[in-house]
């Protein structure tokens, strides 16, 4: 199942084994779920379509008996208006009597070993009162069947309202009263036994599709709540909790399982508090999904006064009121697509900037879809057609799958901005915080260098004015500050040589030298090359960065002079070494030590060594930048060498190892 951006919540509908992969392309995700949709609604229009099996019902008509008072005798004496397929007369009060002619002699597939009966099915399964008035059959005890008649009284049970009838010989008339709280849509056939019982296999089939599907829809919304906290899927749950719960009861398994153990004005009851609360977490649903799109004030109250309008018939059908709470509940569901595509037409959410909405095309259109599905679901129910097709029986049911497909491709599209947006916020907050890291560390190190350029400049500079103010000034005086001019411009070359190895800002210029001569001039030229004895052997020329390798050679040595203890002496030793390299090959190089005994300074940190401005607490008595060992690690990384402290217990110690 999904979430983890795009594909965590929809692998609950693409999930295996059938499960079709997810672009993360947010376009390309949605056109392949809108496939689904046409795919789904496709399944769900095949379960519905109309019936292949004979009807023995030959001709239809009715009469509204608006007294309710009509007895058999007199209904059947009235006028009666023919119609054909599904009877649609809206929610009232009157008494709606049918006229049905049936005819046994219809051509039919029948198989059966029972072949003189027949079976009469009406449908929807929300009609509280239906009563059999059959010639053939007993007229002063009619047979009952309806929301409000037990279950095991059906001598045929299904999912539908079922009377068996004596086939005969001939043609004959038929009369159905029927009574009804909710809308009297009616849908009457007869057919063979055999050839209802393949006609009731595809109610279970296409029962079975809207229940998984519906329960699928429910899932996705909960484990995609777990995961975004969402408000709006949030309100989803309740929503798509509700139509599957209105699955049941108006298919009829509520009837079905529980109208013997309940009773069946619970089972009635249970159907219209399903109908009302769908309306009611739908109304919610919506009016946090369009919230979001920041509808003008005046439609934030037209959702307001919609919800309240089906709370109060909530409240009316609970005291007793159930035609007038009925009538309210299924005009505010035909108003609600209009009050939804209006409003996201006049929303201002699309005016801001960096705000993570859904295109205003895709919510129009997911509105409009609805608005059209529910005109047709909701025009029969209410009693705008007089007559409709063998669609409209479950037509709210197909109205309900399809919103709730179209929701969930919708809000996973949500998702999938939010989630993007939410990476945007992020990204830019990781930006923001390295770019603030980075000038913190830049300021720091911009006090680090002052401050080191602060004490070992003005110790020298001190000096000088000293020794400036001594007149005339003498040769070892002259020495002294050229000494001391010295010792800045050492600091100062380091201090932009550094800067050059942290940037990378200097090209290798790879030239060949003559490492054992070159190393020879470098101790001639330290500060103390009486101090220096050296054991240089043969490496020949070997291919290194001139102005890199001086810088390196003469910080080593410099270091040692500086720091060695009192009239100690500083070894340097050269000689070819090889090394195994990170293929596992041995390399050709040379190894460089410098070793000397510490002075006062001690031996240095092995952890902080080769850090920038690290000096060991007694070093500071002596000019320095810090930098040197930085500078000796940096440089030697660039030519493709190594540096290692590898002290003794009396001695300071450096192994520097360069490729040939």
């Amino acid at each position: 199942m999904y979430l983890g951006g795009d594909q965590l919540a929809w692998r609950l509908i693409d999930g295996s084994p059938w499960s079709i992969k997810i672009p993360n392309n947010t376009r390309q995700a949605v056109r392949h779920r809108i496939a689904f949709v046409v795919f789904l609604l496709a399944v769900v229009l095949a379960g519905m379509r109309p019936s292949m099996a004979a009807d023995l019902i030959t001709a239809r008509a009715w009469f509204e008996d608006k007294s309710a008072s009509l007895s058999f005798e007199q209904a059947k004496t009235q006028e009666f208006t023919p119609y054909t397929g599904v009877l649609s007369r809206g929610i009232g009060k009157g008494v709606i009597w049918l006229r049905l002619t049936f005819d046994p002699t219809v051509k039919s597939t029948e198989t059966s070993l029972v072949a003189d009966r027949a079976v009469l099915r009406v449908r929807p399964t929300y009609l509280d009162s239906i009563v059999l008035y059959d010639p053939a059959q007993d007229l002063a005890q009619p047979k009952k069947s309806g929301d409000l008649t037990p279950v095991s009284q059906d001598e045929f049970q299904s999912l539908n309202f079922n009377f068996v009838l004596p086939k005969g010989d001939r043609a004959r008339d038929i009369y159905l009263r029927v009574e009804s709280t909710s809308t009297r849509m009616i849908e009457a056939q007869a057919f063979t036994l055999a050839e209802l019982q393949r006609e009731d296999q595809g109610l279970l089939i296409f029962s079975g599709l809207y229940l998984g599907i519906s329960a699928i829809f429910f899932l996705w919304a909960v484990f995609t709540w777990f995961v975004t906290k969402d408000r709006i899927v949030f309100a989803f749950i309740f929503s798509q909790a509700c139509a599957v719960w209105i699955g049941f009861t108006m298919f009829g398994y509520v009837r079905l399982w529980l109208s013997d153990s309940w009773g069946p004005a619970v089972v009635n009851e249970m159907l219209s508090f399903s109908v009302i609360s769908a309306v009611l977490a739908a109304s919610w649903f919506y009016f946090r999904l369009i919230s979001e799109f920041k509808p003008p004030l005046a439609m934030v109250w037209v959702y307001r006064l919609h919800i309240a309008a089906v709370l109060t018939a909530f409240l009316l059908f609970v005291s007793g009121k159930p035609h007038i709470a009925l009538t309210i509940n299924w005009t505010a569901a035909m108003l609600f697509p209009v009050i939804n595509l209006i409003a996201a037409f006049l929303g201002r959410g699309w005016q801001e900037t960096k705000v993570r909405l859904l295109p205003r095309s895709i919510l129009l259109g997911y509105f409009g879809v609805l608005l059209l599905i529910m005109l047709i679901a909701g025009s029969a129910g209410i009693g705008f057609l007089a007559q409709s097709s063998a669609f409209t029986v479950y037509a709210p049911l197909v109205n309900g799958i399809v919103a709730g497909a179209l929701a969930v491709a919708v809000l996973q599209y949500r998702v999938n901005l939010s989630q993007k947006y939410q990476n945007l916020l992020l990204t830019e907050l990781a930006v923001s915080q390295k770019t603030a890291s980075q000038e913190r560390e830049n300021r720091e190190e911009r006090d680090r260098l002052l401050a080191m350029l602060g004490h070992e400049l003005k110790t020298p500079l001190s000096a000088m004015r000293m020794m400036l103010g001594n007149s005339p000034p003498t040769s070892d005086t002259v020495e002294r500050i050229l000494k001391a001019i010295s010792e800045m411009d050492s600091v100062i070359e380091r201090s932009v040589q550094s800067g050059r190895v942290e940037f990378d800002a200097t090209n290798l210029q790879v030239t060949a030298v003559d490492v054992c001569k070159e190393i020879a001039h470098l101790i001639a030229e330290c500060r103390e090359p009486a101090a220096v004895q050296s054991e240089l052997n043969p490496v020949g020329s070997v291919p290194t960065d001139y102005e890199f390798f001086r810088v390196i050679v003469s910080n080593l040595l410099d270091n040692a002079c500086k720091y060695r203890a009192h009239g100690s002496t500083v070894l340097v030793f050269l000689e070819k070494a090889s090394r195994t390299n990170a293929s596992g090959l041995q390399q050709p190089g040379f190894t460089l030590v410098v070793e000397n005994v510490p002075g006062p300074a001690g031996f240095p940190d092995p952890e902080k060594l080769f850090t920038k401005y690290y000096r060991s607490p007694m070093a500071h008595r002596q000019s320095g930048s810090g930098l040197g060992s930085y500078l000796i690690k940096g440089l030697i990384h660039r030519l493709g060498g190594t540096i290692e402290y590898s002290p003794t217990p009396e001695k300071v110690r450096f192994v520097l190892w360069h490729p040939l």
